[in-house]
This record gives C-alpha cells, structure tokens and sequence, in this order.
C-alpha cells in the first residue's frame, strides 16, 4: 500500500542512456501532427483536430493537451516505439521501475508526451480516466534538458490546492516527480536566458 503520494527521483537514467536520449529527443519533441490513440485491440487512430495548449480550465483533459500525445490502451510499454524510439521507451519502463520502486502497484503507462517548455506553469490538475480513482491515477514527469542551472528557477510546486503547494522540487535534469491524481501542480518562476530548451516528458498512468 502506498502511504506517501508525492515522489522524487534524481539519477533516473544512466549517464550513457541519459545522453543517448538528450542526444535523441528532437526527433520527437515538436514533431507531433496528431494525438496518436492505440486500442486496445492494437489499431491505431490520429487525431488531427487537438488542440495545441489546454483548454483553460484548470483540469487539463487528455484529448486537447497536444499533437505530441500518445495515447496507449493496450498498456504494452513496447507498442510505443514505432512513435517515439528506443530511447524514448527505455525511460519509460526505467519510470515503471521507479513507481514500482515507490511502492505504486502494477503501473500501466497509457498516456506519453514528450514536449517543450520555456515557460512559467499555472497551477492545474490533469483529468484521470473514468472510473479510475485518484489514488490510482498517476502523473510523472521527467527533464529532459541536460545539466540545468537551478538559478533559472523552473521548480515544480505540487499541492491539493493552488494556494497550499505542500512540496516544491527543483527541476534537475534526468530526475522524475511524482503525484496521484489528488494533487495537481504548477511552476511559478523561470528565469529567460538558460542555454538550450525546457524539454519534458509527460506520463499519465493507471494502478492497482
């Protein structure tokens, strides 16, 4: 049972697979042209008409957070990679491992996204499936930007409720944060100027 809800984790990636992604990841960050879903019987459909940002709401729905979205209902980690590469799918299953490692029964990825960021972040929470309970709904996310200047900001604040973030971490590189579905977060301050781009990878996943 998972008494803690909130996770952090430096040193994802070992330093060859963390370069060998950082050297990989603009072959899929900005590259979307649809929100690719694959079924559950493994077929495939594109959804061309996404939106670009969320909706403005602050619960941002799966379907209109980007063309860069992936969505995976066979659960099947693998069926990733015509989409986004070996580089792309070993992080996946090394933040399996990890959720895993916290003590988050049986993760299953059904949602990936690997985008770019150079901006401050409202607070949000990201919408779980239906009939999918909060404490089963799972949020990660992981830097892709290699060697981070923490002086440019870009911590992530993580709360119940925008007025009360109860944890805030910075966002090194090659280290993942996160949450169930009962908290949502926000990145208040960043700082122009930082070589390079904010690069991320987003997941959303469902347990046990």
């Amino acid at each position: 049972m998972v008494n803690h809800k909130i996770f952090n984790k430096q040193n994802l990636l070992n330093v060859k697979d963390f370069e060998e992604l950082t050297n990989y990841k603009n072959n899929v960050v900005q590259q979307g042209t649809g929100a690719i879903t694959i079924h559950g019987d493994g077929s495939k459909t594109v959804d061309t008409s996404v939106a670009l940002e969320r909706d403005g709401s602050t619960v941002w729905s799966d379907y209109n957070v980007s063309k860069e979205a992936i969505f995976n209902y066979t659960y099947n980690i693998d069926n990733y990679l015509p989409h986004i590469g070996i580089p792309f799918v070993k992080t996946i299953y090394a933040i399996q491992d990890a959720l895993k490692s916290f003590g988050v029964n049986n993760p299953k990825c059904y949602m990936s996204r690997a985008y770019r960021n150079n901006q401050i972040t409202v607070w949000h929470k990201h919408s779980k499936p239906d009939n999918c309970k909060p404490s089963n709904f799972w949020v990660t996310i992981m830097y892709l930007h290699p060697n981070w200047d923490t002086s440019f900001g870009g911590d992530i604040e993580i709360g119940i409720i925008e007025q009360e973030p109860i944890y805030k971490f910075p966002c090194y590189s090659n280290s993942i944060v996160a949450h169930n579905g009962y908290y949502g977060h926000a990145v208040n301050y960043l700082k122009s100027g930082y070589v390079g781009d904010r690069d991320i990878l987003l997941n959303h996943w469902i347990s046990e």
